[in-house]
């Protein structure tokens, strides 16, 4: 779940659906979710943990359940040790290219105004310039099709399935 969902400051749209994305991208590479937590503050522990502290605007806009004691502790603990984004170390090269893996760090940012959106990540080069120049099918049925034919290589499989349904958000995003 998103950060700004958990933080229960807004509800569902295109950057949680972004978001939701990212965290799938990063299932198919590692073969689990990656903030799983057993409850909403250990969730936003799990986030913070891997992509640090958000910045103080995106704090401040987080409801009161994200203020609590130990999660202010924590924050303060994190802030003082210069805590910065583990992501990389969690997908490094040999897992994820560098092109695949700012598709999944601009999907996985905590500010929801500063997160990768649909149209801009098909515009990336791990898309652009990856795997067969085939066309991102737009269609239930062609993506289904595609994500098929390439399932026996893992990492065409997450461009593909990651293309197609950034294809499928991106004319929902382009109506807001």
């Amino acid at each position: 779940m998103a950060p700004e969902v958990l933080a229960r400051n807004v509800g569902h749209g295109t950057p949680v659906d972004a978001w939701s994305l990212g965290c799938v991208m990063a299932e198919l590479l590692t073969g689990k979710p990656p903030f799983a937590g057993k409850d909403e503050a250990n969730h936003l522990f799990k986030i913070f943990d891997v992509l640090g502290v958000p910045c103080k605007r995106v704090w401040q806009t987080m409801e009161p359940q994200a203020h609590d004691d130990e999660v202010q502790v924590w924050r303060a603990r994190q802030l003082r040790a210069r805590h910065h984004s583990r992501l990389h170390e969690l997908f490094p090269e040999e897992m994820l290219s560098r092109d695949g893996f700012q598709v999944l760090k601009g999907l996985l940012t905590c500010d929801p105004e500063k997160r990768l959106t649909a149209a801009a990540a098909l515009q990336c080069p791990w898309f652009t310039e990856n795997i067969d120049d085939a066309p991102v099918p737009v269609s239930g049925r062609a993506m289904v099709t595609k994500i098929a034919a390439m399932a026996s290589k893992s990492k065409s499989l997450a461009i593909s399935f990651v293309g197609c349904a950034l294809a499928l958000l991106r004319p929902k995003a382009l109506a807001h």
